[in-house]
């Protein structure tokens, strides 16, 4: 029998069958795959979310705590030794040795130093007060310099006039005409406008002393709105530690924080997010509220440096009695992502779910699918604590 073997007889195409089957087999893994993918940048997102709220409000209170904790720095002059009397006008006269009227004019609040207002009493972003405010004042230092060693300049320095300090190894004081300075032992100081360029003063090397002097200035004297009364330092020299005397040169002025609604791209107010604001400078974006209660120590005089109630900016009698601040943040996150709104209690106070508003105060709007979290710490005042 003779048999021819064909060499394709045994090979087929694909059928329709199994084509079907490969597509729905290959559609089914691409809907998976694409699922993971789409599953995985959500949580990123959503995770990347979280991440930059944290961030905000851990960053935002750490500048509120650094203003709170450095506020109140007049060189090394502790607050409470201004209990040493009963009036404010006599305290600040006892420390920086001046008069009532003052020796620099129109340096806001440097008897206070903390000073703080409660916001207003209508709802903000579902919350029942407005931003509260604070304001820090000190003078915020980066350089010091005694005065020159006694068998040098073997007098102190005088009430009037002018007078030396030593600036050895130093080649820019950073000290410029118009500038502020605080001169003092720690038990006493005298704030003062600089009126003139010590850097070309200098003389000698070892020591190697620089001149500062001190007069009258106009009150429109540029770049400051300050001035000085008078002409002499107002106090007494004589019977200072001059080896513990100081000049103590920094931005003398205000800190002041509160909540905004800022644009930073410009796009119109529906754009705007609430932010935390620093002299009107917005600091740190999706800072929602800042709600502010003050701790005072009702003590003496003299006070201890510890607070023994907290009380509302609007309760507080004397702010030189103010010693730490219990500062709550609420912070949302920079995306709307949540699924359903979520509220949160501050203060005591609850902001319920349905009562979260839109940026642009709509209920009900996307504002309320923000992630938000309560930041909440006390900082003690460390130039008011013995």
């Amino acid at each position: 029998m003779n048999f021819r073997f064909n060499k394709h007889s045994k090979q087929r195409g694909v059928g329709m069958v199994e084509l079907l089957v490969a597509l729905v087999l290959s559609s089914l893994v691409s809907i998976v795959v694409i699922q993971l993918f789409i599953q995985n940048k959500d949580s990123y997102r959503s995770h990347e979310n979280i991440t930059r709220m944290q961030e905000n409000g851990r960053y935002a209170l750490q500048v509120i705590t650094q203003a709170l904790r450095s506020g109140d720095f007049w060189g090394c002059l502790p607050i409470y030794q201004r209990k040493a009397t009963s009036t404010p006008e006599s305290q600040y006269q006892n420390v920086f040795g001046i008069d009532v009227n003052g020796r620099v004019q129109n340096v806001a609040d440097v008897d206070d130093g903390v000073f703080g207002e409660d916001g207003v009493n209508t709802a903000w972003f579902g919350f029942e007060d407005r931003p509260d405010r604070i304001t820090i004042s000190g003078v915020y230092t980066g350089r010091s310099f005694p005065l020159p060693p006694s068998d040098v300049v073997p007098t102190p320095p005088p009430p009037t006039g002018t007078f030396q300090i030593d600036v050895t190894g130093i080649d820019d004081t950073g000290i410029e005409a118009n500038d502020l300075v605080i001169l003092s032992d720690c038990n006493k100081g005298v704030l003062f406008q600089v009126t003139n360029d010590p850097d070309d003063t200098f003389s000698g090397t070892d020591p190697k002393l620089a001149t500062i002097e001190h007069s009258t200035t106009p009150a429109s004297d540029p770049p400051t709105n300050y001035r000085n009364n008078f002409d002499d330092l107002g106090s007494d020299l004589g019977d200072w530690d001059l080896n513990a005397t100081r000049l103590y040169h920094g931005f003398v002025g205000n800190n002041e924080f509160t909540v905004a609604m800022d644009d930073p791209d410009g796009a119109g107010p529906e754009a705007a997010v609430p932010t935390l604001m620093r002299n009107n400078q917005p600091m740190v974006p999706g800072v929602e509220n800042l709600q502010v209660v003050w701790g005072v120590d009702t003590s003496g005089p003299p006070l201890d440096g510890e607070a023994d109630t907290y009380v509302n900016a609007a309760t507080v009698a004397d702010w030189e009695r103010v010693v730490s601040a219990r500062v709550s943040l609420v912070v949302r996150a920079p995306e709307a992502t949540n699924e359903n709104p979520v509220g949160y209690t501050m203060d005591g106070r609850t902001v319920a779910a349905n009562a979260l508003p839109d940026e642009d105060g709509v209920t009900n709007g996307p504002g309320r699918y923000h992630s938000r979290r309560v930041y909440t710490t006390t900082i003690a005042f460390r130039n008011r604590t013995p």
